[in-house]
């Protein structure tokens, strides 16, 4: 704290790198970010040139395959 006319005026014990690092999202948080929405993509992407039926049928033929 510092003092101005007889004042205690609070000052921050973070300097101002820390903060704009503080900020910033960490980058595993990132990289999960990205990878979900580039699973998306794909799975859509996949949706639309495959045609719906054909991959529940094969939804169906993985399911069936891993409770066997």
């Amino acid at each position: 704290m510092s003092a101005e006319n007889g004042r205690q005026i609070p000052t921050s014990s973070v300097s101002s790198e820390e903060t704009k690092t503080s900020r910033r999202p960490d980058q595993t948080s990132v990289i999960v970010s990205t990878l979900f929405l580039l699973l998306e993509e794909a799975i859509l992407t996949y949706l639309a040139t495959d045609g719906l039926g054909n991959v529940l049928r094969k939804l169906g033929h993985t399911l069936k395959y891993l409770l066997s």
